[in-house]
Order: C-alpha cells, then sequence, then structure tokens
C-alpha cells in the first residue's frame, strides 16, 4: 500500500527544484498509485516516459531529482549481455565492477563498461511502499526478479531455457536438501544461486568408485565449484551454510545449442537508462556533487564523446572592458554553454578559465550542442556590439574511449580521447567548431550535416602532445 502522506511529502519536496514543472511533478507522482509491486521496484526512466507520456530528458530529471529527495532508491546492476541477468546490484558507482564481472549463469567473464553492461534503475523507497515480492516463491519469479525486463528473449531461446530446467530448490540458513539426478537425461548439470552469482558443474564420466558428493552454499558462493562423478552416482547433497534463505537453479545446459539459438533467434534488447547516461546528466552532476566516491574510482566507457571549448581574446576583452562588463559578459557566455549542454543530454565535466569541458552520451548530441552554442553566441554578441564588446566561440568535439575517475573530489574523464578532444579544438578560430573522424564518420551527425548545409572542410593535424597525425573536419558555423 502507498503511504499517501509520505508520497505527498516528496512531491513537495520536488516542487522547491525550478527545473521541473510542477504539473508534471504531478502527473509523475499520481502515476505510481497506479503500479503495481514489480513496475515500483525497478524502473526504466524511457519505458516509464514511453507508457506515461513523458519525454525522455523529463522523465530522467524527474527520476533523477527524486531519487535525491529518497522518492527512489539508485541501482546499479551489472548486466549480463547474453543471458540478460543481473550478476549484481549496487546501491554506489563504487562498488560497480572496474575491468570484468562473471556471469554465473553463462558461465563466463563480461568486460565492465558503463555504455552497455551496467543498468541504472530506480526503485520506489521502503519509506513509500514496502515491496512486497518474494523472489524464491517460485522458479517463475526467481527468473523475473533476477534477470532485467528490458532483454525480450526470443521463443525459441525461452524453449530452451524451459528443457534445459531441470529442477528449483530454495534452502533456509542451515538447511540441506538431496538431489536425485538422472545420469542419462544429460552429462553435466550446472547448479546455479543467481542471488550470490555462483554456480557448480557436476560432470559424468567414466570413474568407477561411487559417490555420495556433498556441496557447500556459502556466503562466498558454491563450494566445490566443480565435480566429477561416476556414471552410476545420482544424489547430491546441498547445504546452505549461509546465514540467509538461498535459492538456486538446476539445469543440463547444451552450449553448442544455445550458442546456435542465440546466433539464429537473438534476443530484443529495450532502450534503458545506463551509468554513462547517469554520468553525462547534467542534474546528476548538480545534485550528487558530494556524493561520498571512492578515490580510486576508474571506470571503463566505450564510447564517450567529449567537447571542449575556448574564448578567442578573453584576456584582451579584460584590458579593454574591464574586470565588470567582462567578467559580466563571460559568465553570460557560460550560462549559455551550460544551456546548451543539458538541452542536448549532456553535462558540463568541468570549466577552465573561460573553457568548458562537456561529455555527451553520443556523437549527435555533441554536434546538436555546438551549433546550439554558435546560435546564442551570436545572438548574445548582437546585443554587446551595441557596448563596443563581442565573443568569439572555438569549440572541439571527439569520441572515443574514456575512464571515469574522482580528480580533486570530482568525477573526471581520463584517457588519450580527452587529449584528442582538447587539441582539436585548439585548432578552431572564433566561430568554428572542429570535429574529428569519428564526429563525422557517426551516420547521424553525416545526416545533419546534409540536412543543415554544413560543408566540411578536411584537413590532416599533427596533434601536439598526441603523437599522431589525425583526420580532422573543420565546420564554419553560419548564424
Amino acid at each position: 500500500m502507498i503511504k499517501d502522506i509520505a508520497l505527498t511529502q516528496k512531491q513537495e519536496s520536488l516542487y522547491s527544484f525550478p527545473i521541473l514543472n510542477k504539473d508534471s511533478i504531478d502527473r509523475f507522482i499520481g502515476s505510481f498509485k497506479k503500479l503495481d509491486d514489480w513496475k515500483l521496484y525497478r524502473m526504466n526512466p524511457f519505458a516509464y516516459a514511453e507508457e506515461n507520456h513523458f519525454s525522455n530528458a523529463e522523465a530522467i530529471d524527474l527520476f533523477i531529482h527524486g531519487s535525491k529527495v529518497g522518492l527512489f532508491d539508485l541501482q546499479f546492476n551489472m548486466v549480463c549481455p547474453m543471458c540478460g541477468g543481473l550478476a549484481s546490484s549496487h546501491e554506489s558507482l563504487n562498488h560497480v565492477s572496474a575491468q570484468n564481472f562473471y556471469c554465473a549463469t553463462c558461465n563466463a567473464s563480461i568486460d565492465s563498461t558503463l555504455d552497455d553492461q551496467v543498468e541504472v534503475n530506480f526503485a520506489i523507497h521502503p519509506s513509500i511502499k514496502k515491496m512486497e515480492i518474494n523472489p524464491i516463491a517460485d522458479v517463475q519469479t526467481y527468473f523475473r526478479y533476477h534477470f532485467s525486463s528490458n532483454f525480450d528473449k526470443a521463443p525459441e531461446l525461452q524453449k530452451y531455457i524451459s528443457d534445459s530446467l531441470y529442477g528449483f530448490k530454495s534452502l533456509k540458513s542451515d538447511e540441506s536438501v538431496e538431489i536425485d539426478l538422472d545420469p542419462s537425461l544429460s552429462s553435466v548439470y550446472q547448479f546455479v544461486c543467481i542471488e550470490k552469482n555462483t554456480n557448480v558443474f557436476f560432470r559424468y564420466n567414466d570413474l568407477e568408485n561411487p559417490a555420495h558428493p556433498q556441496v557447500d552454499l556459502l556466503p562466498s558462493g558454491f563450494s566445490p565449484r566443480e565435480m566429477n562423478l561416476p556414471r552410476n552416482t545420482t544424489k547430491i547433497q546441498i547445504r546452505n551454510l549461509s546465514k540467509e534463505t538461498l535459492a538456486f537453479t538446476i539445469l543440463h545446459p547444451d552450449a553448442a545449442k544455445l550458442a546456435q539459438i542465440v546466433k539464429e533467434h537473438p534476443t530484443s534488447i529495450k532502450p534503458y537508462f545506463t551509468a554513462k547516461m547517469l554520468l553525462n546528466n547534467q542534474s546528476f552532476r548538480d545534485l550528487y556533487r558530494t556524493q561520498d566516491l571512492s578515490s580510486d574510482l576508474s571506470l571503463n566507457i566505450k564510447s564517450l564523446t567529449i567537447m571542449f571549448t575556448d574564448l578567442r581574446g578573453s584576456t584582451e576583452m579584460y584590458d579593454r572592458a574591464g574586470d565588470i562588463l567582462a567578467y559580466q559578459l563571460v559568465q553570460e557566455h557560460f550560462k549559455i554553454l551550460m544551456e546548451s549542454v543539458r538541452k542536448y543530454s549532456g553535462t558540463v565535466v568541468k570549466t577552465m578559465g573561460d573553457a568548458i569541458m562537456a561529455t555527451f552520451s553520443n556523437p549527435e548530441d555533441g554536434f546538436l550542442t555546438s551549433l546550439d552554442m554558435m546560435t546564442k553566441i551570436e545572438s548574445l554578441n548582437e546585443r554587446w556590439r551595441l557596448k563596443g564588446y563581442e565573443i568569439g566561440l572555438k569549440v572541439g568535439i571527439h569520441e572515443g574511449s574514456a575512464l571515469a575517475v574522482v580528480n580533486d573530489e570530482r568525477l573526471d574523464y581520463f584517457g588519450h580521447s580527452v587529449n584528442v578532444a582538447s587539441r582539436v579544438q585548439g585548432l578552431a578560430k572564433a566561430g568554428e567548431v572542429w570535429i574529428t573522424d569519428k564526429i563525422y564518420s557517426n551516420l547521424n551527425v553525416s545526416k545533419l550535416l546534409k540536412e543543415k548545409k554544413i560543408e566540411p572542410e578536411m584537413s590532416k593535424a599533427t596533434l601536439k602532445g598526441v603523437g599522431e597525425e589525425a583526420i580532422v573536419y573543420k565546420l564554419s558555423i553560419a548564424v
């Protein structure tokens, strides 16, 4: 049952954020009274936006501000790209796997990236509603709880899973159970405890000595992790030596058949909100500046669009206009840049003198931001020319991999791609946007260039400190 008083308090808290629309807040809050526990437990902002007629950007802002005021808990889920299973779930980025993580269901190590493998969900806070979901009630509930709803498995794959499922058991703390296996059905059995992301394999071979094997389910997982069994062994004893009730599935997998089914009938993946998108969201940056992030944080991003900007002749402007006028103009310029970055779902990572570094989840958002910036800066100049002053904006954009790190108690990015973006900006003159071949080659950017009738001027440049010649494009923006 939703606690109406607590929900109303969160609604009032959301009213205090000027960026949020009051009518949207009312619709947002009202919608939760109609949702069941499953819908409230693991919410995808994109799916919610489509079902409730919000834009993606507005829904994301509402969820992020809602988590800040205690309406939701943030969940960072490590998602296996093969099965859609949630290998682990965390409340903080500090606990997200830095390099790779293991999926016990697929028995595979997965490269950990914020782009695809970290799914960000929002769960209604227990102060608003306590979930009445028992994940080990039955095997269907168990799968629903531990697998992402954003992965729509093909009917052929669902049938394979059903056919390979031999059993499902739950054990209380200190409880044991004897499992009967059928050696004639399969030469391999796999027990998987998804809560602990652990498995154990039993492989039948030509051993002759009889055995009555025992496996312990510890807080750290199954022990041992693998056993060879004589073909006449049919009984396996499992003991739960953890302090909680745990469950496990019993499978007889066929790796070759599974690979064939996945190849011929791939899983359809719905758009979902990732950790990369969260870090590239300005509201998250603004609201979670003091989040307790580890100084050792280092998380991989496969594809990050990075923008650097700078002003032409700002030092001379201070000399000519004086500190007060020059400062006012520069601050107006910062306001414009930040508005443009937010408009296209990016975030300002940092300011450096008269420059900014901004990041985006995809190249087209960075490109559209640069056009919006140039248009607005020209409008600003039209006013300031009457006073005898103007500014010239220079922009550079690149796309590539990066590391998300903590630098000076702030979430920052490090790596070769960051250096390239900075150097490309250094090629630009006032009113120019320079992009690398990675940006230019993006299909969506190419379409936008044609639509806006922008003719890029290609050249090769040796980027200082990068150590390689790069293909770059100058965009002279007519506004």
